[in-house]
């Protein structure tokens, strides 16, 4: 998301917002350009494709087929004012709409997607994962494993590297009843907020850094939460998850609440 806002004029992304705000918006399926266009209607109000193109910088070509798409998606609408068309911004409640009906689509296809998935072989049982992107598809699987989750040696500083996505994460989380353990370090005692379904101790003898364990179902998950590098890399063994989590639960017996 970095390079996305670095194209744009400081005026632009003023009307465009966060960085995180785009990104945001851009996981509901609206396109890089259509996000931008939907934010300056959004802050500025109804106005004119002329004044959209000289507020988006884009090309006027570019902007008519981009409005046109946006019309049909219902994200936008529009009205003839002194014979020109003037648009307007739909509802933010319309792109949760937009959501809900790509999941009910995936929903109804999600029994057939498995079949084919569970057909295949799987012959990698690691896997890499890099950038928060990553990271993000990582936190993912455990919601979507449904298993009990054992954090070894957390890094109390993941929460704020992918801070939208965690509060996702822990909303699912909760919705879904899936219970958590952490192992922090001693320093990070009183710096955690009480959550629904967690449960939280503290170890003392090693120092805090960046790389953390997650145990889930028949998986570890080995996770860099570096700003640099950020990376993780998923086993998936029975015998491994189970030997990390008897060795998790023996720290979690020394811990303290």
């Amino acid at each position: 998301m970095t390079t996305i806002l670095s194209f744009y004029s400081q005026e632009t992304i003023i009307y465009m917002g966060s960085e995180d705000l785009v990104e945001t918006l851009m996981q509901t399926g609206l396109t890089e350009t259509e996000t931008k266009i939907y934010l300056i209607l959004l802050r500025s109000g109804a106005m004119n494709s002329t004044e959209i193109t000289k507020k988006s910088g884009l090309h006027r070509r570019t902007v008519y087929d981009i409005l046109s798409r946006m019309v049909e998606k219902g994200i936008i609408s529009y009205i003839l004012k002194n014979n020109r068309s003037v648009y307007e911004a739909a509802s933010p409640q319309k792109l949760l709409e937009i959501i809900k009906q790509r999941e009910a689509a995936l929903e109804d296809s999600l029994s057939e997607l498995n079949r084919i998935f569970n057909s295949q072989k799987k012959k990698e049982t690691t896997k890499f994962f890099q950038g928060k992107n990553g990271l993000k598809t990582v936190l993912e699987e455990q919601i979507a494993d449904k298993k009990p989750i054992h954090v070894l040696l957390a890094y109390r500083g993941a929460s704020e590297f992918l801070k939208y996505h965690f509060k996702w994460y822990n909303r699912e989380r909760i919705r879904r009843k899936i219970p958590i353990k952490l192992i922090f370090d001693s320093a990070s005692r009183g710096k955690h907020e009480r959550i629904p379904y967690a449960q939280v101790r503290y170890i003392s003898g090693y120092e805090a850094s960046p790389a953390a364990t997650n145990i889930y179902g028949d998986k570890v998950a080995i996770i860099l939460w570096s700003q640099e590098n950020p990376f993780a890399v998923v086993i998936e063994n029975k015998e491994i998850a189970d030997n990390y989590r008897r060795f998790f639960e023996i720290l979690w017996e020394k811990g303290r609440k």
